[in-house]
């Protein structure tokens, strides 16, 4: 399962740029532990790669991992269907 920066911004109601940053400055945390990493791929050309671990957002966002799998579909669905 995949959880992408939108995706997480849409099921917590708040901006891409809010998942965004919270991850590069390490802020989005449960227990002290990041829910997710972002891994600036070269330096030169400012390339970041984003990982959420599924299991630590839907702890952080107060959902189950099934409420999780829902969400994601629902998401996709909207997706697909505006494409």
């Amino acid at each position: 399962m995949k959880v992408t920066l939108r995706d997480a911004a849409c099921i917590v109601q708040k901006n891409y740029q809010f998942i965004r940053i919270g991850l590069q400055r390490g802020l989005l945390t449960v227990g002290g532990e990041p829910i997710g990493v972002a891994i600036v791929k070269t330096p030169t050309r400012k390339r970041t790669d984003y990982f959420i671990n599924p299991v630590l957002f839907a702890k952080w966002a107060g959902i189950s991992m099934d409420e999780l799998r829902e969400k994601l579909q629902e998401l996709k669905k909207e997706r697909e269907a505006t494409s």
